[in-house]
């Protein structure tokens, strides 16, 4: 495929724009108004404000006296920063996250204004961030964004190091390891390995061995990925020994090659289809998976004489540019396809990528008016559905949040008060409650505490229970029998203790 010998309109459209903006806002609105939801969104988000609370900038806690080996904390630091400028809530929790989607954007839109033109830039810009996946992931508590984060840097160095102007080129060839160090502060070593076979795979096409050894800062660029993460690391072991062992080979290695890898100390095995990451890629992709076929069917080159022509470049660039994309944007699949363990949030780091092939594909339609609608129609789909499913779980009690539960509870809350909560892997409670509650195991042990209250205590202060909606296992008739509801809120109905 050919990515940069296209023609491409001179200007944006100026109701994409608008669209993009009204799509950010929605999602920036959002960061707030949602509830952070257990489990993994509420886990990371609880792991931060262990962080902020503690002061402990080196080793995020999974729990009191439990140190969390399973990430580098590049996501804590962002989800600890945001709450320390905007307060222990989604929106403090969120918005570092939605700003590193902002950044990754900006970095593609960048890159392809130079090599492209505006209107191409434009349409890479809105095809990636009405990607269902990506609008997801940029304004949720995860680790994925700040991992792409460092990859569009890597990929970006790497490439505009070899093909910018002179003046440029040794600038942007320093972004491929700062990306890189990027990268292995967000999510460790398996970010030298998404960046790394992409540029292996162009490069043994090209056998440009010589321009890429003499175009790039190989060794100084290299000291810097290592200052940049190298630090952290072996602090991280000093403080919490064993870490090195947990993440280097249990999370790089087992939990991709055993299937059902039980040695996961803070969640469980994801286990899927061996190739399901190829059907996780089409869903993430959406609308634009099933809007851009329709652009085949009458489809026209671009040939009209008003349009501006691209920038000069080596003859050799065009064709090795979408060998290098390509490469970029299914390398996550291959590289996941025989894996069972995996979650759709995998096929992220070929986002970019694929929408910057997309964006020059759709570039060089004559039909700049279709081209217009169907990319409107697509942002205006991503922006209806979110809102859509968004409300209804909300309208509905769907949200597997604590917030609104502890809200109810607190609003009413008189001296000697007592919330309990019932059920393990209940992050939301933890960090909605700052950690002031402690969920019990199970109902067993709860009739067990509210019989030795009442022993210890014939008149005690009220107690509440808050019972997850959402899971199987529910209180037996007796014990409910000794509660009465107060209220539903969310995914949790409040009871309070029959005296």
């Amino acid at each position: 495929m050919r990515v940069s010998s296209a023609l491409a309109p001179a200007r944006a459209s100026t109701l994409l724009w608008g669209l993009l903006g009204a799509l950010l806002l929605v999602r920036l609105v959002s960061l707030a108004l949602v509830p952070v939801a257990d489990s993994s969104e509420a886990r990371y988000a609880d792991i931060g404000r262990r962080m902020l609370e503690l002061g402990d900038w080196v080793t995020p806690w999974f729990d009191d006296g439990v140190p969390f080996w399973g990430k580098p904390p590049l996501y804590t630091w962002m989800t600890a920063g945001g709450m320390g400028l905007f307060g222990v809530n989604g929106f403090g929790a969120r918005v570092g996250h939605f700003l590193a989607g902002v950044g990754v954007a900006l970095v593609v839109w960048d890159w392809q204004r130079r090599e492209h033109g505006p209107a191409q830039a434009q349409l890479a810009v809105v095809l990636l961030w009405a990607a269902a996946l990506y609008y997801l992931c940029a304004g949720a508590v995860l680790t994925d964004m700040a991992l792409l984060a460092g990859l569009v840097l890597a990929m970006r160095g790497f490439w505009r190091g070899l093909h910018a102007p002179a003046a440029e080129a040794r600038r942007e060839g320093w972004l491929l390891f700062a990306g890189l160090g990027v990268g292995l502060l967000a999510k460790g070593p398996i970010a030298l390995v998404l960046a790394g076979v992409p540029m292996t795979i162009w490069l043994l096409t090209t056998r440009d061995f010589a321009r890429v050894w003499r175009a790039l800062p190989w060794l100084r660029g290299t000291v810097l990925m290592l200052v940049i993460a190298v630090p952290w690391y072996l602090l991280a072991e000093r403080k919490t020994p064993g870490f090195l062992d947990y993440f280097l080979v249990g999370e790089h290695w087992r939990r991709f090659t055993v299937p059902g890898w039980d040695g996961d100390r803070y969640g469980n095995a994801h286990l899927e289809p061996r190739g399901m990451i190829w059907a996780f890629l089409l869903q993430a992709c959406l609308p634009w998976s099933l809007l851009l076929p329709l652009m085949v069917r009458g489809r026209r080159p671009h040939l009209r004489p008003h349009l501006r022509p691209p920038e000069p470049r080596p003859a050799a660039a065009p064709v090795h540019a979408g060998l290098y994309l390509w490469a970029w944007a299914l390398w996550p699949c291959l590289f996941f396809t025989a894996s069972r363990n995996i979650l759709w949030t995998y096929v992220l780091p070929g986002l970019p990528a694929l929408a910057m092939l997309a964006a020059a594909w759709l570039a060089r339609d004559g039909r700049e008016r279709r081209t217009e609608r169907i990319v409107a129609v697509g942002v205006v789909t991503t922006a209806a559905l979110f809102i859509g499913a968004t409300a209804k779980r909300v309208v509905e009690g769907e949200v597997k949040s604590a917030r609104d539960v502890i809200a109810a509870f607190e609003a009413q809350r008189q001296t000697g008060d007592e919330l309990l909560f019932v059920g393990a892997n209940q992050f939301s409670v933890a960090f909605y409650g700052h950690g002031r509650y402690k969920p019990l195991p199970d109902f067993e042990s709860l009739a067990a505490q509210l019989d030795r209250a009442t022993t210890s205590s014939p008149t005690p202060a009220r107690r509440y229970v808050a019972i997850r909606r959402w899971s199987d296992e529910q209180p037996p008739a007796a014990l409910r029998a000794r509660m009465q509801r107060v209220g539903l809120h969310q995914g949790y109905e409040l009871l309070a203790v029959v005296r």
